[in-house]
């Protein structure tokens, strides 16, 4: 059916839809419905009609319009044929939710009456109870019926074929009313995200657009706003162009350009939870459990009885404990503040309840009168524990479900004074950081936080395509997709871009450059030139800030680059001249110094070279990198004693190259047997290096190819010293054989 799709798109042809269509449902006679079957032969047959009157010589200036029409609808079918096709497996979230959902009907006037009389009863039975009084059980019941109702209709528009212009309105109209309950709408919206997410339907995108742009409630929008971006389809702008509409009339608003380039942050941010976890576990969580002489009281943190021996052997013990517990909870709030998930490592592990088999509640905002939690309101007696985590928790609600799930599984069997202090509510929940969380950002983050449990932790996840997920479903980057090529989001590209090339996530950026790419622009040529760099391009990288210093001659970051760009790629005759200018404008500046002096060497003017590296030398006598571009000079220079004196005095922390170009130094002075070591010792360093860039996995070139192209990239210096390709030969042959 995907290739269905696909051929749809690209070569725009109904007959030759129909005929793969028919193909396919011949091929699955036991899984199709008749319904699917009858839309099939209703486009058959519009489209014969379309034919015999072209066939009759009549001209039809709406014909271009209709076969796109009948275009749209087979695109349409197939989706809603996937769809069926997933919900007939027999197994897995979708089936189940057919399944729970074929004996209910669903019709408008039944969703809508049966959302908005829950809000009556629950007010109805707030006056009750004021009045006359009410049974727990009869909450408690009411409360249950509509969960289990909600579970249903979350299930139903889960699987909810494409949508009508009709659907669209009535959903509209409901998921914006005040008459019914806002927990209600933000589970509705996630359902709608899920819907669309699996098969595309403009209809329900533009729900979603129409809830963001016309609620006054942060976390409804931003759930909305989550769902457009996650659910926003690749290469259907052309047949269906309301899609470049909707986004069109989102990035019309800069508030709305500005929480997209948030949201596309935070995805990234909630990623590195794995990374977030293993930081705290290995550099903050040691540092709190150490400090054992602490006790956690409802007055917050108090320090335990003195241990009089221990104030004679240490009397700062005490404020060094308290200060490096302070430090380390600050380094997690730092943390949590700049956007890290600092909670999903411990949480994780704590999904397992059964309240977390049923898929709407891991989208269910967090509420004490939800019925999983009745277990919890016995136990915590008033409840006040989850009010704080209501109204103070940083925790997602998934969080917060788990936290009170944990607690009431466990109270029992606390000492008293800790349950006192459960109970009383103060100092029960996480400590929360300086963030507005009633600002759309933390919103945003906490209900990301929330789909990124979901994705990863649900016992049915693999069903759906995380937007978290990048190596499987790379077409999630929502914000390389075409739908977002709106030059309106140039600026909050550029900051992406930016953002995502301090992270060193290349590839995600190479997505951002080619989509947006513009060669007029000079801040695009220095991000291409910036990535080139990282992946080790130099010559391609100094074309690009070539370029960019055409666009910009007066920006000093495209000089500096277009200088180290030269100067890695060999080109130092530009090198050499763009330092210069450099020199001029910041003479007192070391590393301009040493690259130009470096250039000048390259270039044959080895004694200009030498007299900056000379003075440099003494007065930085401990520079090492003065001291390395020092020895290397008198190589060129033919000063051997004095080259070999500095390499071995930079033998007390080596880089890989000092052992190559000090055995060269060895080598050209007749020492043959000490270069061998020293060459040996390069190899040796090399793997060690490229065993740290990927984790212990030795990736190195053998030692025969690694010296070979250094010899070739030093092949002046080796003709200098009349080194031939014999020696060459022989020299690979003997580290070859001491290295292996």
């Amino acid at each position: 059916m995907e290739q269905i799709k696909q051929y749809i798109i690209e070569q725009k042809d109904v007959a030759g839809a129909l005929a793969m269509f028919r193909k396919f449902a011949n091929e699955h006679r036991q899984s199709i419905t008749g319904d699917l079957l009858l839309r099939l032969a209703e486009v058959g047959d519009d489209y014969e009609r379309m034919r015999d009157f072209m066939l009759q010589g009549y001209r039809d200036p709406q014909r271009d319009v209709l076969y796109r029409s009948l275009l749209r609808r087979l695109y349409g079918l197939a989706c809603d044929w996937d769809l069926r096709m997933l919900c007939s497996k027999g197994m897995g979230a979708y089936s189940d939710a057919a399944h729970r959902t074929s004996t209910t009907m669903f019709d408008h006037d039944n969703i809508r009456s049966t959302l908005e009389e829950y809000v009556q009863n629950v007010a109805m039975m707030s006056l009750d109870a004021e009045l006359s009084g009410v049974s727990e059980e009869k909450v408690a019941e009411l409360y249950r019926t509509h969960v289990q109702n909600l579970n249903l209709l979350f299930e139903y528009l889960l699987i909810a074929p494409q949508w009508t212009k009709g659907d669209e309105a009535f959903y509209s109209e409901l998921l914006l009313s005040p008459t019914i309950d806002s927990n209600d709408v933000r589970v509705l919206i996630s359902a709608l995200m899920l819907s669309a997410m699996t098969e595309p339907d403009y209809h329900k995108l533009r729900t979603l657009a129409t809830i963001y742009e016309q609620s006054t409630d942060e976390t409804i929008r931003q759930r909305a706003l989550a769902g457009i971006a996650f659910s926003l389809p690749h290469d259907l702008e052309e047949l269906f162009p309301e899609y470049a509409e909707i986004v069109g009339r989102l990035c019309d608003n800069p508030v709305t350009r500005k929480q997209l380039l948030e949201m596309q942050i935070q995805v990234f941010l909630c990623m590195n939870a794995d990374r977030d976890r293993m930081i705290i576990n290995r550099d903050i969580m040691p540092g709190i459990i150490r400090n054992q002489n602490l006790n956690i009281t409802r007055f917050g943190i108090e320090e335990k009885e003195n241990n009089s021996l221990q104030d004679i052997l240490h009397p700062d013990a005490e404020d060094k404990a308290m200060e490096e517990l302070e430090t380390n909870i600050k380094k997690m709030f730092d943390m949590q503040k700049a956007g890290a998930d600092i909670y999903f490592g411990g949480f994780s592990q704590m999904k397992r309840y059964s309240f977390f088999y049923t898929l709407c509640n891991w989208f269910a905002p967090f509420y004490i009168e939800h019925p999983g939690l009745s277990s919890v309101r016995k136990k915590l007696e008033d409840g006040a524990i989850l009010k704080t985590l209501i109204n103070d928790s940083p925790l997602c609600d998934s969080d917060k479900y788990s936290f009170a799930l944990a607690i009431a599984s466990v109270i029992d069997n606390l000492p008293p004074q800790i349950r006192e202090v459960m109970s009383s509510g103060v100092g029960g929940a996480m400590p929360t950081s300086d963030l507005d969380m009633q600002s759309s950002t933390y919103q945003q983050r906490i209900y990301l936080q929330d789909l990124y449990r979901f994705f990863r932790l649900y016992n049915q996840s693999a069903d759906f395509q995380s937007p978290f997920d990048y190596q499987h479903h790379p077409e999630k980057f929502f914000f390389a997709n075409k739908l977002l090529k709106n030059p309106l989001l140039n600026e909050q590209v550029q900051t992406l871009e930016r953002y995502l090339l301090k992270h060193d996530q290349m590839a995600d950026l190479m997505s951002v450059l080619d989509l947006f790419a513009d060669p007029s622009n000079a801040d695009y040529q220095m991000l291409e030139g910036l990535l080139a760099m990282k992946c080790e391009n130099f010559l391609d990288a100094q074309l690009r800030f070539e370029r960019a210093l055409e666009l910009q001659p007066d920006n000093p970051k495209a000089m500096k680059a277009l200088a180290q760009a030269a100067f890695y790629a060999g080109n130092y005759d530009v090198s050499e001249e763009r330092y210069g200018q450099l020199l001029m404008q910041h003479p007192d500046d070391n590393v301009y110094k040493l690259n130009h002096a470096i250039s000048q060497v390259y270039n044959g003017e080895v004694d200009e070279g030498l007299a900056t590296l000379y003075e440099m030398h003494y007065n930085q006598e401990n520079n090492r990198n003065v001291r390395r571009a020092l020895a290397w000079a008198l190589l060129m220079k033919g000063n051997l004693d004095q080259a070999e004196a500095h390499y071995r005095q930079l033998m007390d922390k080596p880089l890989a190259a000092d052992y190559l170009n000090g055995g060269y130094c060895l080598w050209f002075k007749g020492q043959v047997k000490e270069a061998v070591q020293w060459f040996c010792n390069y190899i040796s360093s090399v793997r060690k290096q490229k065993a740290k860039e990927i984790d212990g996995k030795i990736s190195a070139k053998p030692a025969d190819r690694q010296l070979r192209e250094d010899f070739h990239n030093d092949a002046s210096l080796l003709n200098q010293y009349k080194i031939n390709d014999a020696d060459q030969q022989i020299m690979i042959d003997i580290v070859t054989g001491e290295a292996s």
